[in-house]
């Protein structure tokens, strides 16, 4: 499938063990994933911001965009509802740690971040998004500084807290990289050059947007 993700593999193996090749169940499971994934957005976007209504519109948008209901009904696109079950997880699991500061959260989020990978490689964005949650909402640049750091040491400090994050999405891309050159998904630069590369990546943008 030029993709590493046992996990997703595992769900689709457990579906058919209980419901055989009956498409309902598989399509419960999917739903029930959905649904347990905008709640969990709720949640988090409410303990993070405080803001109940935008927290509810903003999950209500999440649960009915077209691109996520479509995973929903297209079965094999498993991958895409367990990985982001998994992202909501880490998100709660973080803010938790940012507010405990403890060992146990940390690893928790943590493990729920390599979950999400073994469901699908684009989690590796994850850290990214840790560390623009730390400038908002969660304001820990702002806290930080209050206690007498400047920027730099500020910034470079919440990168060394996710260096096992950056690490493992590191390991995850190069194993995918892996994989899909061994199904021969990517394309060489003689057959698909860097210009035609580049103007792809920001017609997808617009696309997608549209």
């Amino acid at each position: 499938s030029s993709n590493w993700h046992p996990l997703t593999w595992l769900s689709h193996i457990l579906d058919a063990e209980l419901y055989g090749l009956n498409p309902a169940g598989h399509h419960w499971t999917s739903l029930l994933l959905h649904i347990s994934n905008a709640l969990l957005l709720f949640f988090v976007l409410r303990s993070m911001s405080g803001a109940l209504w935008r927290s509810a519109l903003t999950a209500a948008l999440f649960a009915l965009h077209p691109i996520h209901v479509e995973s929903v009904a297209w079965v094999s696109e498993r991958k895409d509802v367990l990985s982001t079950f998994f992202w909501m997880l880490s998100l709660f699991a973080y803010l938790s740690y940012t507010r405990r500061k403890n060992l146990k959260t940390y690893a928790l989020t943590f493990f729920f971040f390599a979950c999400g990978l073994m469901s699908k490689p684009m989690v590796v964005t994850l850290p990214f998004v840790l560390l623009l949650l730390d400038y908002w909402p969660l304001a820990r640049f702002r806290d930080l500084r209050e206690k007498g750091k400047g920027f730099p040491r500020i910034f470079f400090h919440l990168c060394m807290e996710k260096i096992p994050f950056f690490v493992l999405s590191g390991c995850s891309g190069l194993l995918t990289f892996l994989v899909q050159k061994e199904w021969e998904a990517v394309a060489s630069f003689s057959a698909l050059p860097l210009d035609a590369r580049l103007s792809n990546a920001v017609i997808s943008y617009v696309r997608y947007m549209v």
